[in-house]
């Protein structure tokens, strides 16, 4: 993934795509997580 952008190559789906990653990424960190946080139980 190259961030070596124009200002009028950007790309507004580039931006959706990096946003569905991050908040994949979050979603992924909770869940571990909250499964580690379970079965200390």
């Amino acid at each position: 993934m190259t961030f070596l952008y124009h200002k009028e190559a950007y790309n507004i789906t580039d931006i959706l795509s990096v946003q569905v990653y991050y908040y994949y990424y979050l979603i992924n960190q909770f869940l571990t997580f909250y499964i580690r946080s379970l079965s200390v139980y």
